[in-house]
């Protein structure tokens, strides 16, 4: 008997501390996060660089970006809530999906070095 309640105990504390970390399947993949978030990058890095003169609007820009989750099938509010997923309940996956962008981004500068 005593190993029974032991046994249920155990099941009970592991459920309930495993719990805030389930994967939510209704959030964009670390994987495509990091290759949206890349692409991000790049635009921003891009817009920066040259200083668009004119008439270079927000729509603009705001076209660019979104064509960065688009093109993988997702939708605004798809990122939307991922990205407020990983921002307010996944920030150790976050961290981690930042540190793959990094390395994609000194792969891409050593390629253009070449």
């Amino acid at each position: 008997m005593k190993n029974f309640l032991l046994i249920i105990f155990i099941v009970v504390i592991q459920s309930c501390s495993d719990g805030s970390k389930l994967k939510r399947t209704d959030v964009i993949s670390s994987d495509d996060m990091v290759t949206i978030l890349t692409q991000r990058q790049l635009i921003v890095s891009e817009l920066n660089t040259f200083q668009y003169q004119g008439d270079f609007s927000k729509f603009h820009v705001d076209s660019l970006m979104s064509d960065c989750y688009l093109s993988l099938g997702y939708s605004e509010d798809d990122f939307d809530k991922s990205w407020n997923y990983y921002t307010t309940d996944a920030n150790e996956e976050l961290l981690v999906i930042y540190d793959k962008v990094l390395q994609e981004l000194q792969l891409l500068e050593e390629k253009s070095k070449n």
